[in-house]
């Protein structure tokens, strides 16, 4: 009871900072019904939460909920050779220490960012939006660094977020819009990723402009454009916030456009 008593302080203490929380078991699970997506920053709630299904764990929701993404390394599955071998391409953040011996890596939410598990690397992780993690300093383990949150480096943002495969033309379940609009997504794409410095923000901007009409016709996602122009400029070197900025705004621009035609 004594160390549900100190997570219950430890939560709202987090929440206070603007992080949703809920209580969770020593084996990591969400003790509540509706697991993370019941975590919350009002402190009545939380003391709810652990009133009627303590936990002696801190879970957090990351993604847009919180803000936060993390880059989750385990060394049982072999994150830490991956880790060894691009340490020093990091940014200074904040990292945790966690129970397996491995690390939680924070960075600012990328939008559009999910969940995945081993794309970037074997034992390496990602938790975005539809996600969560146990906030170990509340458990008593390391904070390796408690430097500000950083936004994720272009190179490696562009390996956690998914790629975008066209629909082949030959495709019979596709329609001849939807490939077309997929492969006029890819070739966008590649001119932004190959973009020089200096050209790099206007052909982003144009790209996005062009690939506009075709969510404003209904033909492609916008989500879809963001997520696959947002990895090509950071291929190209653009910063992720940079590059977010310009897509929908060159996408709201071109919504007024097409609005008055």
């Amino acid at each position: 009871m004594r160390n549900h008593m100190m997570a219950l302080e430890q939560a709202l203490a987090l929440a206070a900072r603007g992080m949703p929380v809920y209580p969770a078991s020593t084996k990591k699970r969400p003790t509540c019904p509706g697991g993370f997506k019941s975590a919350t920053v009002n402190p009545a709630q939380i003391a709810k939460l652990w009133e009627l299904w303590p936990g002696p764990l801190v879970g957090i929701a990351t993604g847009a909920a919180s803000g936060l993404d993390v880059l989750d390394m385990d060394p049982r599955n072999g994150g830490d050779l991956w880790f060894e071998q691009n340490q020093l391409r990091m940014p200074d953040t904040l990292v945790h220490e966690t129970r397996s011996r491995g690390r939680h890596i924070f960075f600012r939410h990328a939008s559009g960012l999910r969940c995945s598990q081993g794309r970037i690397a074997d034992g390496i992780d990602v938790r975005a939006d539809g996600g969560a993690v146990i906030w170990w300093p509340a458990a008593g383990l390391c904070v390796i660094s408690d430097a500000p949150v950083a936004e994720w480096p272009a190179w490696l943002l562009a390996l956690a977020l998914p790629k975008v495969r066209p629909v082949p033309q030959e495709s019979s379940s596709a329609s001849p819009s939807t490939a077309y609009a997929q492969a006029a997504l890819a070739s966008a794409a590649r001119r932004v990723a190959e973009a020089r410095e200096g050209q790099r923000n206007n052909i982003l901007n144009s790209e996005a402009y062009c690939l506009s009409r075709l969510v404003w016709a209904g033909v492609l996602p916008e989500a879809a454009i963001g997520a696959a122009l947002t990895v090509a400029a950071a291929r190209a070197g653009l910063p992720i916030a940079e590059a977010e900025r310009t897509i929908r705004s060159a996408i709201r621009a071109g919504g007024q456009h097409a609005s008055v035609r």
